[in-house]
């Protein structure tokens, strides 16, 4: 029994043995066989690639729609992402634009009534022989008024030494170069005589304030200086002016004609204008929600005026020497960084605003921009009282005031960046 049962053991091995070795015979077969018949090894990859292709033509059959209509939208997709992204470059640079002029209005304007003015004299003229000009300078003035808040006034005089000091020198230090600049020897001399007019008016209406917040300054002290010099200027531009030309030009200039003109051409009409909001509350409260347009309204009053004389003047205009224009722009200029030096160093040796702590500099920065500039309406009105003929042509005696009003504007405006990034 023992022999039989290991026979056939021996014989189980030998067949999966055999097996074994057929199957590996085999393999290496195949492996020769697709060596000399590629097609032949290859036919089972053939099969796959087959359902595979199936599988692929299965999805585009369904996939077909889709693509055909991505297809389609691709090249209409592309030029509507350039035309919008070129309507919006077009769109920012609208902005850009109209902001500039907005923020740059009054200087542009001025520059254009000039041009205009000088190429096209007929209407100003006729709006000039009209009266026109009285008008724009009496709402320039109402709106100064219904602008004027009195609570503001009250922050003012918290720093009443600064106040003092910005007033004595506006109205009284101030015109004192007008003397030197009456004995420049330029041609014509309403070019000297505007100049020395304008040195002599209180500080501007609104760029000072605006200056001094951009700044970081106090704007209630600006906004007091403002407010103050102007309205105590009507009381002393006719004395300081008649000082002034009388001594250095020989002018004789009766200050009591002049200044009840500028009470009524200038004190009353923001009186009115105050009272207006004084009175209407709800005046006030649209004011003060629509400051930006009452001050385009303003500046669009103040460009007529030059419209007109410019106008009336053109003949005259003519004569005028760029040379002379440029060397009495250059006088302001250093007339304008004189005052700015002498008052910094007054507001330090004084130590204006100690009291106040940390707002020291905020009340130098005030004095420095606000007691350093002059006004272009008030001086237009001036020069519109005047006598005719005392100063020669108006027209020409504008020019240069207009020259340095947007002088000053460019230097203050160079001078705040750098006390903003200072303060940074």
């Amino acid at each position: 029994g023992r022999n039989v049962s290991s026979k056939v053991s021996k014989v189980a091995h030998t067949r999966v043995t055999s097996n074994k070795n057929s199957q590996r015979q085999g393999v290496i077969s195949s492996v020769a066989v697709g060596m000399r018949h590629p097609s032949i090894s290859t036919k089972g990859e053939d099969q796959r690639q087959r359902s595979n292709s199936v599988f692929t033509s299965h999805q585009r059959l369904h996939a077909t729609p889709l693509l055909r209509s991505r297809a389609k939208q691709v090249p209409e997709f592309a030029p509507r992402a350039s035309g919008a992204s070129g309507v919006q470059s077009t769109t920012d640079m609208a902005a850009l634009v109209k902001k500039f002029v907005m923020d740059q209005f009054l200087p542009l304007g001025l520059l254009t009534a000039i041009v205009i003015g000088y190429s096209a004299p007929f209407y100003g003229t006729a709006a000039a022989n009209a009266g026109l000009q009285n008008y724009s300078t009496a709402g320039i003035f109402v709106l100064s008024g219904l602008s004027l808040s009195t609570s503001e006034m009250r922050r003012a005089m918290q720093a009443w030494g600064a106040w003092l000091y910005g007033a004595v020198f506006i109205l009284m230090l101030s015109p004192l170069p007008a003397l030197a600049i009456l004995q420049l020897p330029i041609l014509p001399r309403e070019l000297v005589m505007g100049l020395a007019i304008f040195v002599c008016m209180p500080t501007t209406l609104t760029s000072g304030v605006s200056l001094t917040a951009a700044a970081g300054g106090n704007s209630a002290l600006a906004l007091g200086l403002t407010v103050g010099t102007n309205m105590l200027g009507i009381l002393t531009i006719p004395f300081t002016l008649s000082l002034v030309l009388g001594k250095a030009a020989g002018v004789h200039l009766p200050p009591g004609p002049l200044l009840s003109k500028l009470c009524l051409t200038i004190l009353i009409p923001v009186i009115i204008g105050k009272l207006a909001r004084s009175v209407l509350p709800t005046i006030a409260v649209w004011v003060d929600k629509h400051k930006k347009g009452v001050s385009l309204v303003s500046n669009s009053l103040l460009i007529l005026v030059p419209w007109m004389q410019v106008s009336k003047s053109q003949g005259q205009l003519a004569q005028v020497d760029a040379c002379s224009l440029a060397v009495v722009c250059a006088v302001w200029v250093v007339v304008h960084l004189a005052y700015m030096v002498l008052n910094l160093g007054a507001s330090r040796a004084l130590q204006l605003g100690s009291k106040l702590g940390s707002q020291r500099n905020e009340i130098e920065k005030a004095i420095v921009i606000v007691a350093s500039q002059k006004t272009l309406p008030v001086c237009v009105a001036v020069m519109q009282q005047l006598p005719p003929g005392l100063v020669g042509e108006i027209g020409i005696c504008i020019l240069p005031c207009i020259m340095a009003h947007m002088l000053q504007i460019v230097l203050d405006s160079a001078l705040v960046s750098s006390m903003a990034n200072s303060s940074k």
